[in-house]
C-alpha cells in the first residue's frame, strides 16, 4: 500500500550546481559557527579545501547528508529515477512555476527565502583548478546526469 500510495503522488527534486552547492553549504557552516561563537581557534573551518575533502563513513551524518552527491537521493540502487521531474536550481524560477501551475490548475508565485548574503571573495569563480578537480571528481555522476558544465 505504501508504493502504491508513493507512486502516486507527483514527485520532484531541485538540484545545485555542485560547485555552487559547495560555496554555499560551506558558507553556511561557516557562518552557523561563527554565529554560535564556535570556530575552530586554528581556523581550519574557514579551510574550503579541508571542507570539500572531507570522507564519511555515514553518508547521512549532518554534514555528509549536505555533500553526499545528489543523484544518491535521487536514483535507487537499480538506476532507476525515484522522482517524476528534476529542475536544475539555476532555472527553477523560471521552470517550476509552470510545471505547479499544470500540477495544482493554477499559477503559483516562488517567494525567496533565506537569500545568501555569500562570502565576499568566494564564489564560483574563485575556486581553483585544483578545487574544481576534486569537487568534478566527487561528483562526476552529478555533473553527468545533471547535465552540468564544469
Amino acid at each position: 500500500i505504501v508504493q502504491v500510495q508513493f507512486d502516486s503522488y507527483a514527485r520532484f527534486a531541485i538540484v545545485r550546481h555542485p560547485y555552487d552547492r559547495m560555496i554555499s553549504e560551506f558558507r553556511y557552516r561557516v557562518a552557523a559557527k561563527t554565529k554560535r561563537g564556535m570556530l575552530d581557534p586554528d581556523g581550519s573551518d574557514l579551510n574550503f579545501d579541508r571542507f570539500i575533502g572531507q570522507v564519511f563513513e555515514d553518508d547521512f551524518s549532518d554534514t555528509a547528508r549536505h555533500l553526499v552527491p545528489q543523484h544518491r537521493f535521487l536514483y535507487d540502487k537499480t538506476g532507476q529515477c525515484l522522482v517524476d521531474r528534476v529542475f536544475r536550481f539555476d532555472r527553477f524560477a523560471q521552470d517550476l512555476p509552470p510545471y505547479l501551475s499544470q500540477l495544482i490548475g493554477r499559477q503559483v508565485q516562488l517567494p525567496h527565502r533565506n537569500p545568501s548574503r555569500g562570502m565576499p571573495g568566494f564564489s564560483r569563480a574563485d575556486l581553483s583548478a585544483a578545487q574544481r578537480r576534486v569537487l568534478e571528481n566527487r561528483y562526476k555522476v552529478d555533473f553527468e546526469t545533471f547535465g552540468f558544465a564544469p
